[in-house]
């Protein structure tokens, strides 16, 4: 896409670049989104040591 802005100066995708935009939109569409793991918070941790203090 960006190669494409590039060469052709087409910045709102509205004429050569057109095809790549919707290539890539949908391709966005169709990814799965990435599963991200929990990370536990600093709470979390703050609260498991006031635990074992106690």
């Amino acid at each position: 896409m960006l190669a494409c802005w590039s060469a052709t100066n087409d910045i709102m995708s509205t004429s050569a670049c057109a095809d790549s935009a919707k290539a890539l939109l949908t391709c966005m569409r169709t990814a799965p989104a990435p599963t991200r793991k929990h990370k536990p918070t600093i709470n979390y941790h703050l609260a498991r040591l006031g635990k074992t203090l106690n």
